[in-house]
């Protein structure tokens, strides 16, 4: 079932990958003071702010613009935590306001339709969340798998995300909250639901330094392995592999290894002058799949950047952070 779930995210004909379960009806909108971000981090709030003469990438990103681990030394897979109007979530980290509500599924077309037209406490600036931005929501210590204070009544569904699938136009990424899996489907024959969001702060370029033999991301301070061990390996080998690299090196968790998908390549979805000679094929996170308790562990495919999980006796390679 799991493995048959994985492949229909991943085939580019994805029809049926959405099932038709019950849309859960909309949450009702109350109107609310904007919600003040006073925790901002260092690293985001002395960069420039978006404009149309700033020379900065500016949101939606096609990655992760803000520091993880989220806070520093807890697990980027440790809920995040929102300030709440009746309205709106604000999370001080990622620097992004998001719709408390959702929508009943709609088409790829109609969600952004949506959001676009969203008028929600004063503001018209809402759209439909980036792949990485909507990841950023997973909590995977619940089900579904989101802060359901901040999110009450979230479906266990999938929800829109904005970017494309790199070579495949028709495709676009979504998030099953049933699980906290990223997955792919069809925006015209495929129906979703969608919860807008705003803000976010500005990219920093260049993104990338190369220290050594390894990879500096500069907006999220993970710094990547880019040699890699020349073979698949059981969960807890490719754990106590990373481990015994020593200085920090660690399997990364699911949410660390997603922000180094590069939406704009396809098999694999990495930046490979970054990442050469990366195997098209399934890797390791540390993240357990909180439904199957600690059998079962998610893994990132970078043929397209979708998750999914597999038992940890299986063997898949390996890409540590530290």
């Amino acid at each position: 079932m799991t493995r048959a779930r994985r492949l229909c995210f991943a085939a580019l004909a994805v029809v049926a990958c959405h099932d038709d379960r019950p849309a859960s009806d909309a949450a009702s909108d109350a109107t609310a003071p904007d919600a003040a971000i006073t925790d901002a981090p260092p690293d985001v709030a002395q960069r420039a702010s978006c404009g149309a003469n700033d020379p900065v990438p500016c949101p939606p990103l096609t990655y992760a613009t803000w520091r993880m681990p989220s806070p520093p030394g807890v697990s980027s897979s440790a809920p995040a935590t929102y300030a709440l109007t009746a309205s709106t979530a604000s999370e001080s980290i990622t620097g992004l306001t998001w719709q408390r509500a959702f929508t009943e599924r709609l088409t790829w077309a109609a969600a952004k339709q949506y959001c676009d037209a969203l008028e929600l406490e004063g503001r018209t600036d809402w759209r439909v969340p980036s792949r990485i931005e909507l990841v950023s929501l997973v909590d995977f210590t619940r089900l579904p798998s989101i802060d359901q204070e901040a999110f009450p009544d979230t479906a266990n569904d999938y929800f829109w995300a904005s970017s494309p699938v790199a070579g495949a136009p028709a495709l676009a990424f979504s998030v099953y909250f049933g699980a906290g899996l990223t997955a792919v489907a069809q925006t015209g024959g495929s129906s979703a639901h969608v919860r807008c969001v705003r803000g976010g702060g500005p990219g920093v370029l260049p993104r990338y330094e190369q220290p050594n033999d390894s990879v500096f991301d500069r907006n999220t301070l993970l710094t990547w392995q880019r040699t890699l061990l020349d073979q698949e390996l059981v969960w807890e080998s490719a754990k106590e592999y990373c481990e015994s690299l020593k200085n920090g090196w660690r399997l990364p968790s699911t949410k660390e290894l997603q922000t180094i998908v590069d939406e704009t390549q396809r098999q694999p979805a990495l930046d490979t002058a970054l990442f050469p000679n990366t195997p098209t094929g399934l890797f390791w996170t540390s993240t357990p799949v909180n439904k199957s308790g600690l059998t079962n562990y998610i893994f990132v495919d970078v043929r397209d950047g979708t998750t999914e999980e597999a038992s940890k006796d299986d063997a898949h390679w390996v890409r540590c952070v530290r």
